[in-house]
């Protein structure tokens, strides 16, 4: 009985082991995908001391943050955003904390339950300086409930919990899908 030869049994065992093991390309880049845009879902988020909304120019952010607010599940909104890296005033307003107090207040909900800062310019400065800001209006939360644009929650989420790892947190977003390419470059962006 003729045997394989060691060389055609390790690539047979090779090309076995990736046709069953290995996802295909569209599967893996659904899990990728799915990982950094991991969130608690809405129905599962339990109440905070406050939301706190990542700045940026996509409206569904605020909008997103009033839907949760409105659910009763914080008291206050805590808003960082001067004007980030894409260099540009969203609706031409000064900040990108004032366009989201605006989307906010438009849907009925008071500028007393919302604490402002202005000039963040990325992540980090947007947790520093809008914890800075909750600070000085007496706010010491224990619990947060974090807002940003699906693909940027995942790294909001640890730069928050590095520099505030006593806080509670749990990350949401609006709902996306990720069809077009762009979306997904600048989302897989996020690992390098």
């Amino acid at each position: 009985i003729p045997q394989p030869s060691p060389t055609n049994t390790s690539q047979s065992t090779r090309s076995f082991c990736y046709n069953i093991c290995m996802p295909s390309v569209s599967e893996a880049l659904k899990i990728i995908l799915d990982f950094l845009t991991e969130q608690t879902p809405v129905e599962e988020l339990t109440p905070a001391d406050a939301i706190f909304v990542f700045g940026h120019v996509d409206r569904r952010v605020a909008e997103h943050a009033a839907e949760i607010f409105k659910m009763g599940l914080a008291p206050k909104i805590i808003i960082p955003g001067g004007i980030g890296a894409l260099k540009r005033n969203p609706s031409d307003f000064p900040s990108e904390a004032e366009f989201f107090a605006s989307i906010i207040t438009a849907s009925g909900i008071s500028n007393s339950a919302i604490i402002l800062e202005k000039s963040a310019t990325n992540t980090l400065e947007n947790v520093l300086l809008g914890m800075k800001s909750a600070a000085r209006e007496g706010l010491q939360p224990k619990s947060l409930i974090l807002i940003s644009v699906p693909g940027l929650l995942k790294r909001s989420a640890a730069t928050f919990s590095k520099h505030f790892p006593d806080i509670k947190t749990v990350g949401t977003s609006f709902s996306h899908e990720w069809h077009d390419m762009n979306s997904v470059k600048r989302i897989l962006a996020e690992i390098d």
